[in-house]
């Protein structure tokens, strides 16, 4: 079973609850906590209590609620970042092994990745229940969703392939092959291009979106786990 040692979001809380300060949420998977770190001071805020191994982060894009996915205790906490508290607490079946968590761009779902079943978890963030689950490759770890939330790519890490999943039938509808080892994925802000980062090979793909294919090899990753691009698209981490 694969692990991240953490994982770390980052959101301005706004007018909530902190004024303008951002804030960016850290998940402790051997604390079984996530800190919540001020980002103007360097500084841990407040840390909140999650079931065992909390691993992928993501917030909604109002900014009001973190989901944290723990993944040895298979369950989907939110947290609510004007209170720092828990909110809803979802479980998944046993054996999913959540790892990684992504929300549309609409905010309506939370998409779960469960490594432990290839699969995907589609949790409404209305009722806080799970209304799908999506069958996909080989030991799943990343999701990226495009700018129109359409389409949600998830990268199976074992499989070396991207499932490409339509979120209005919420089905894939087709696979593309990467690189040896995908691990994680980002989609750049104008939808035109995938960029997938790959463990086993040290590399980062670049992917028409359009037709999955590959028109770009980024050489010189040593074991690439996490991937980020700046809104502008100019600059990829």
């Amino acid at each position: 079973m694969f692990k991240l040692l953490s994982s770390i979001l980052f959101i301005t809380a706004g007018s909530l609850a902190f004024g303008s300060t951002p804030y960016a949420y850290v998940s402790n998977i051997s604390g079984n906590n996530v800190s919540v770190v001020n980002a103007a001071t360097f500084s841990v805020y407040t840390s909140v209590s999650v079931p065992t191994a909390p691993n992928g982060l993501a917030v909604t894009p109002d900014g009001t609620t973190v989901y944290v996915v723990s993944q040895d205790a298979n369950i989907v906490s939110t947290i609510s970042t004007a209170t720092n508290t828990i909110g809803a607490s979802i479980t998944l079946p046993p054996g999913s092994s959540p790892v990684q968590v992504a929300i549309s761009p609409n905010g309506a779902y939370a998409y779960v990745v469960d490594q432990g079943t290839n699969s995907v978890s589609v949790v409404s963030t209305a009722s806080q229940s799970v209304v799908a689950t999506i069958a996909v490759g080989f030991h799943p770890n990343g999701i990226s969703f495009n700018p129109g939330g359409t389409y949600a790519y998830v990268a199976n890490n074992y499989g070396g392939t991207v499932s490409v999943i339509n979120t209005a039938t919420n089905s894939v509808t087709s696979t593309f092959t990467a690189n040896s080892g995908p691990t994680a994925v980002v989609m750049s802000p104008n939808g035109n291009y995938l960029y997938v980062a790959n463990q086993w090979s040290g590399t980062v793909t670049v992917h028409a979106s359009s037709t999955g294919l590959i028109v770009a090899t980024i050489s010189g990753f040593n074991y690439p786990n996490s991937i980020a691009i700046t809104p502008d698209g100019n600059t990829l981490f």
